[in-house]
């Protein structure tokens, strides 16, 4: 039940490294100013707002591989304690 526990927890909060702040990440675009966002945002050009959306999209699509592999994990844990559960109970029961 532990393994279950931490999978659900690494789930949540997966850690994935990624580059350079993305102007696309709410939690760059959290972290500054919203006058320095607006400025960094108006200065970039198209190449540049097209590989940060790319570069962002490429880092979400890794957390959320990330977090289905940690639920799949807990899930398959999960089911594998349902047999000692079982086991316990019916013992309890022939008490």
């Amino acid at each position: 039940f532990g393994i279950v526990l931490y999978q659900l927890m690494r789930g949540q909060i997966p850690r994935i490294r990624a580059g350079n702040p993305s102007l696309s990440f709410f939690g760059s675009v959290a972290s500054m100013p919203q006058d320095e966002f607006r400025a960094r945002f108006v200065k970039m050009t198209e190449q540049e707002y097209l590989d940060d959306v790319l570069n962002q999209c490429y880092v979400n699509a890794r957390i959320l591989r990330s977090k289905f592999r940690c639920l799949k994990r807990g899930l398959t844990a999960l089911l594998l304690t349902a047999i000692p559960w079982a086991w316990a109970i019916s013992l309890a029961k022939s008490l």
